[in-house]
């Protein structure tokens, strides 16, 4: 039971408290498009040997953030993994009845789960948020209890120790 709780503990605090990123920035889109993205990549293993490998693509025009794009593969015990499943897809559940916000949480081997979520800032309300999330909400500065980052803002609150390219 333990190890449970520790698992739900370290799903949470991964989707609630994205950190780390140097920086290295590039233009994207078309010939008009004034947006940049920001990659970073993020690997850690745990004291078990488990590896979770994280990956952040942030979108911003003119110093405003206006996308982000979390992909997060998370190795863990089998014996776990439907446990972890079934708290990871009642968050994706929630959160996905939010306007610009989509999660997928889904089993992609053995003994790894992968969750992608992504946010379009100009579209959530957090309100919306809030109440889909219930008891779960925190105030914090992490990526969906927010709307207005800086990308400088975002790199400081949600992007350190990350390696970026």
């Amino acid at each position: 039971m333990k190890k449970k709780i520790i698992l739900f503990l370290v799903v949470l605090s991964a989707l609630l408290l994205v950190t780390g990123c140097d920086k290295k920035e590039s233009s994207g889109g078309g010939l008009f498009s004034s947006n940049k993205t920001l990659t970073c990549h993020k690997e850690e293993t745990d004291e078990d040997g488990y590896k979770t490998t994280d990956s952040i693509v942030v979108t911003y025009n003119n110093k405003k953030v206006l996308k982000v794009k979390n992909t997060n593969i998370m190795e863990t015990d089998p014996a776990y993994i439907d446990f972890s499943l079934a708290i990871g897809n009642g968050l994706a559940k929630a959160l996905n009845q939010v306007k610009g916000i989509k999660m997928v949480y889904e089993k992609v081997e053995n003994n790894k789960i992968r969750f992608v979520l992504e946010i379009d800032y100009e579209k959530i309300d957090l309100e919306e948020i809030k109440n889909a999330l219930g008891d779960l909400y925190s105030d914090g500065d992490n990526l969906y209890t927010a709307k207005d980052f800086t990308i400088d803002d975002f790199r400081s609150q949600n992007l350190q120790g990350y390696t970026c390219e």
